[in-house]
């Protein structure tokens, strides 16, 4: 087992709405602000165990958000206090951690277009605290239209339906809060009933990614009407961590073309259950009607092509 500490000053401690905790840790991880428990992974929660990590993760930096609530934080030092486990397949614990504060509310991931239909889209993105957001759209980069999100209340999760989009042509959108503004992106109109179909199709880009990268903006060069994926988006499926490095190396892509994942067996992460993310993570077609997600396979429609995502994790299934 691994204890450490470090002193953090802070001049004004009233102006820090969201910490952000970087940690780079094998396997399993507490961490404590001025005494208050601010993050838990792979621990199990029962005060004064001394169990190991409950499983081994991946090499990637995971970033813990905690909003800043009353008492939590002081003008002067502060401590932050972390507690790290090796699994059983490990021989030691490892640490590297970095403490950022923010006074201002951010884009965690996103935006992401979702499956445009002729008329219709959907996007959507999740900030570090709940704001009040919007989607400003309009035909042309002047953009002129708004709708806002979660019915104006505050919200983390953010999704948005846009209808009324011309069958003819492109639309531009952004995303606003009082905090921050995206970028205008451009979301061509889905091709037509008798119109060609241009779809890209890649997969198992895992820890690769600077190979992924490349793949991406080639990719976004080309300009596709969707793109497949066939499964294996990240090392573990069960690490937070592996899921935020993807949406850092796909944002641009995301932001302006529809994305149609399937899961692979390492999207499901090393405990081998069966829970898909997918449907939390995307916007996808309607899949299985059961809950939890006992499988990930859909179908939509593009112009005159049907198009069928199976999931072979779940081939026994008869459904599918």
């Amino acid at each position: 087992m691994l204890y450490a500490t470090r002193t953090f000053a802070l001049p004004a401690a009233e102006d820090v709405r969201v910490l952000e905790i970087a940690a780079n840790y094998r396997d399993g991880i507490a961490i404590y602000i001025n005494g208050r428990e601010v993050g838990r992974r792979g621990l199990r929660s029962e005060r004064g165990s001394t169990s190991l990590a409950l499983r081994p993760r991946g090499p990637e930096w995971e970033r813990f958000v905690v909003p800043v609530t009353p008492g939590l934080l002081r003008a002067g030092d502060n401590v932050v206090a972390v507690e790290v486990r090796p699994s059983g397949y490990r021989g030691s614990p490892r640490l590297d951690l970095e403490v950022r504060a923010f006074r201002q509310a951010r884009l965690l991931r996103g935006p992401v277009v979702g499956r445009p239909q002729l008329g219709r889209a959907v996007i959507r993105f999740t900030t570090d605290l709940p704001v009040r957001a919007s989607v400003e759209w309009g035909l042309t980069a002047e953009l002129g239209r708004s709708l806002d999100t979660a019915q104006g209340g505050l919200a983390s999760n953010h999704r948005v339906e846009i209808d009324g989009v011309p069958a003819d042509r492109p639309f531009f959108y952004r995303v606003r809060s009082q905090d921050f503004t995206t970028q205008v992106r451009r979301v061509e109109r889905p091709p037509r009933p008798g119109e060609a179909v241009r779809f890209a199709v890649y997969g198992d880009m895992r820890g690769g990614h600077d190979v992924h990268g490349e793949l991406v903006a080639a990719i976004s060069k080309e300009a596709p009407d969707f793109v497949l994926v066939t499964g294996d988006l990240v090392l573990r499926g069960s690490d937070s961590g592996d899921w935020q490095r993807f949406f850092e190396v796909t944002a641009s892509l995301l932001s302006q073309v529809p994305y149609f994942p399937v899961a692979g067996n390492h999207d499901l992460g090393r405990s081998g259950d069966e829970r898909r993310l997918m449907n939390e993570i995307f916007e996808l077609p309607a899949g299985p009607s059961t809950r939890p997600f006992w499988g990930n396979w859909y179908s939509f429609d593009v112009g005159d092509v049907h198009v069928v995502m199976l999931d072979s994790n779940s081939y026994r299934r008869k459904e599918q």
